[in-house]
């Protein structure tokens, strides 16, 4: 679900969003329309991007993609007609929706040949970077051998005189693994192993709130995910659970807004891992 980064409903992103994507920022090709079927709203989107998100050009100039392009495309459906202009991508229902408003949204997108962990970005031997990785061919360890990363969304959102309600859900998988091997020694990939590279299973969120009068909303979120390979305690998804409770306030006709959240991680496998924390947030538009 696309909402901008200075409009979240809540202090931050949700996990879901984290766990599965970086920035969401891409460098491509987009194609965008936007019809009506009698009172239903069609909106499609193609896209054909680099792959390698805001590090579509390197670090430098030794610093260049391995892989292929990515390929998505998504569709939202309106039944009830369109929301109010930029409505959709703010987290409350700040312009007060006077008839109810719906969207189911899916989205598809697959990465050709992906060396880093959720496909936003890309390896480099010259710079160690967070979440990447390089993989070989297994018959000619000279040659690269990338997997590719197919990612699947489905969203709903409702929104009506300040109620919003928001339901995610995310579902990850990769292909192209045969014949691969971790290093140039030859070692050869494991099916379950992929996990330990890539961001594999699903997660799914879910957002409820309320925008009064005043301009006070109060939030609550509740997620779950849960990694491909359950026995692989390296996966790099977790199974989690987790909950936050929010309080947003706006002031100055929405050009200030204070946000405090207390939320709570659960892991099922690691107890130790669990957190309880609070967050506050001002942020001013200029």
């Amino acid at each position: 679900m696309q909402i901008m980064e200075y409009d979240l409903q809540f202090a931050s992103r949700n996990y879901l969003s984290k766990n599965f994507s970086n920035y969401g920022r891409e460098f491509g090709f987009f194609l965008e329309s936007k019809f009506d079927f009698g009172n239903i709203g069609i909106k499609p989107i193609l896209a054909i991007t680099s792959g390698d998100g805001i590090n579509s050009f390197g670090e430098n100039s030794l610093d260049s993609d391995h892989g292929g392009f990515k390929y998505g495309g998504r569709l939202n459906i309106y039944p009830m007609g369109f929301f109010k202009a930029n409505n959709e991508f703010t987290g409350h229902d700040l312009l007060k929706e006077d008839d109810l408003k719906l969207m189911i949204g899916g989205s598809a997108s697959l990465n050709i040949g992906a060396s880093h962990k959720v496909g936003e970005g890309h390896y480099n031997e010259e710079i160690i970077s967070d979440g990447t990785f390089m993989f070989y061919n297994s018959d000619s360890t000279l040659e690269n051998k990338l997997p590719n990363y197919l990612k699947n969304n489905i969203d709903v959102l409702v929104k009506y005189k300040g109620f919003n309600f928001l339901l995610e859900y995310v579902n990850t998988a990769a292909y192209n693994l045969q014949g691969t091997a971790i290093n140039p020694s030859g070692t050869l990939l494991d099916t379950t192993q992929i996990s330990e590279y890539l961001v594999l299973g699903n997660a799914y969120n879910l957002q409820i709130g309320y925008l009064f009068k005043n301009d006070l909303s109060i939030d609550i979120r509740w997620g779950q995910s849960f990694k491909e390979f359950s026995f692989n305690e390296n996966s790099i998804l977790k199974n989690y659970d987790n909950m936050a409770l929010g309080i947003s306030k706006y002031f100055s006709k929405r050009a200030v807004k204070t946000q405090l959240m207390a939320r709570y991680l659960n892991f099922y496998e690691n107890t130790d891992f669990n957190q309880l924390s609070i967050e506050m947030l001002l942020q001013i538009k200029f």
